[in-house]
């Protein structure tokens, strides 16, 4: 398995790597107000191994996270996905 992760809709991983990326995409943000630093792409491999790549190509800088990454954290710090994603459509 490999290539992009295309998100789904009201699908509970997609839901977990898009919550993700608002998160990382706000933790590159809040960095870079305090010092010069690049644009950043994240985005998520299909992939359920636990792992990450990160990668410039020209002037562009890349971050790749398998979704088994994703997974496994939420997993490990047992994190309520039902309730949270439930919650989030709730609210919607």
């Amino acid at each position: 398995m490999g290539g992009k992760y295309h998100l789904k809709e009201n699908h509970l991983l997609s839901w977990m790597l898009s919550n993700s990326h608002k998160i990382g995409v706000e933790v590159i943000k809040s960095i870079q107000i305090d010092s010069p630093m690049p644009d950043i792409h994240i985005d998520f491999i299909d992939n359920n191994s636990v792992n990450a790549y990160a990668f410039k190509e020209g002037d562009l800088y890349f971050i790749g996270i398998n979704k088994g990454t994703i997974m496994a954290l939420y997993s490990f710090f047992n994190i309520n996905v039902c309730c949270l994603h439930t919650n989030s459509l709730v609210h919607r």
